[in-house]
């Protein structure tokens, strides 16, 4: 029964399926091949008339020269260079030419500083190679169709800004940007971007500590043994520097000058020595501080330089406690005791303090290198005997490593230990303080 019905529903589906078919095919064939479209015209529409509107005359007499436009070529127009430029004035190396009567413009965002002589011109270019694009001064001042002139006068100067157009004439622009006044500014870095060198170091605030500076006064050593030979240098300021593991001293006083040459600091008066080479210059000598102004060969960049001064500790009455006298041998020897070591003395004997131990500087090469800091510990002066309301004492002077202090020390000679020996007197040059210990020394003032 249910297989039966299940035959009912398929032939009836067939049949509909027959039935649209049938359907679709009279619709086909029953429609026309040509549609009809209606030809009609819309109704036309005319405007409202403007009130404005005039007769076709009024029009005709205008002509044509109202609507004609005049073409004028873009005018070339001066840049702005008042923010841009800035005045620096004379180069201010102390061993500058005087009679030279260039000045220094710099430019801003820039590197680039640029010279100009009265009358000369100051060429400049619009560089779009760099990021981003900007005025630099053309290199080896080549010509451009764009430079400056100027007219310098205290501490500001008048500059004119000209540029040629295409035609090869000078562009004229109003009077602010072709002539303007710049005041004159500190010369001082103000190349703040150039990477400069002296010797192996980059030049910066830290120079000096990284040349292993030091300041610590006056020679007292010069002041008191100095002679006439070093009079000079005994009333500047040393400053002591390390090259490598060499010690060296230079004397200056303000205004005084330094050159740099084969890798060390030299003392020198501005001039044709000094030419084309780094200069420091000391500037302003202060109780704790040293001022100087550093410039490179060719005067283009300024750097100014502090230097403190340096402290060292040591105790007189403790170097003091070193010696203790023991005899009088001569009329001018005189027996120490000296950190347990027995030596004898005479006037204007020099002891140092090495790391060995006091060594006495017998040699002109002794004195000699300890007069140029080769040799360095404190030092020991004997001086001699003087006298004392009624005791005789021995006198001596003590000076620090540095030589930048002294002190004079006192030392008792026990009466009951002078055993005066009389010394005849062709042999007072070898028992001491004779001829030939006078010519150990190179210094007119022992």
């Amino acid at each position: 029964m249910p297989r039966k019905w299940l035959i009912l529903l398929n032939i009836g589906l067939v049949g509909l399926a027959l039935c649209l078919v049938v359907v679709g095919l009279g619709v086909t064939f029953s429609r026309p091949s040509v549609i009809a479209v209606s030809e009609a015209l819309p109704k036309p529409r005319v405007l409202p008339e403007s009130a404005f509107v005039l007769e076709k005359g009024a029009y005709d007499s205008i002509g044509s020269s109202l609507f004609t436009l005049k073409f004028a070529p873009p005018k070339m127009q001066l840049p702005d260079l008042r923010n841009l430029l800035t005045y620096y004035g004379p180069n201010g190396r102390p061993d500058v030419n005087l009679d030279s009567n260039a000045v220094y413009f710099g430019l801003a965002n820039t590197r680039d500083q640029g010279a100009l002589s009265e009358g000369d011109k100051l060429f400049l270019l619009y560089d779009r190679t760099q990021s981003p694009p900007r005025y630099v001064f053309s290199p080896g001042n080549s010509p451009t169709t764009l430079w400056i002139e100027a007219d310098p006068a205290e501490k500001e100067a008048k500059v004119h800004v000209s540029m040629m157009n295409e035609e090869g004439a000078v562009v004229q622009d109003p009077v602010t940007r072709s002539q303007f006044q710049l005041a004159q500014k500190e010369f001082a870095q103000f190349n703040r971007g150039m990477q400069w060198k002296i010797g192996e170091n980059r030049v910066d605030g830290t120079l000096l500590a990284r040349q292993k500076a030091k300041w610590y006064g006056v020679d007292k050593f010069f002041e008191r043994h100095g002679g006439d030979e070093y009079e000079e240098a005994s009333k500047k300021q040393r400053l002591d520097f390390t090259n490598g593991e060499k010690l060296y001293s230079v004397y200056v006083d303000k205004g005084d000058v330094l050159y740099w040459d084969n890798g060390r600091w030299h003392a020198a008066k501005p001039g044709p020595e000094t030419m084309g080479k780094p200069l420091l210059q000391l500037k302003k000598v202060a109780e704790r501080l040293l001022t100087f102004d550093l410039w490179n060969g060719d005067g283009s960049n300024k750097i100014v330089l502090n230097l403190l001064k340096s402290q060292e500790r040591w105790s007189p009455q403790q170097i003091q406690q070193s010696f203790r006298f023991l005899s009088a041998r001569t009329r001018s020897q005189y027996v120490f005791e000296v950190d347990k070591d027995k030596m004898t003395l005479v006037p204007q004997d020099w002891l140092v303090k090495t790391e060995s131990g006091w060594e006495k500087l017998d040699t002109v090469q002794e004195i000699d290198d300890f007069v140029e800091r080769k040799i360095q510990g404190p030092l020991f002066v004997f001086d001699g005997v003087e006298k004392r309301d009624d005791r005789q004492v021995l006198v001596g002077t003590l000076f620090n490593a540095s030589r930048t202090d002294m002190k004079q020390i006192e030392l008792d000679i026990p009466q009951s230990t002078i055993t005066v020996i009389s010394v005849p007197k062709n042999a007072e040059q070898i028992m001491g303080n004779g001829e030939e210990t006078e010519n150990l020394t190179p210094f007119n003032g022992k």
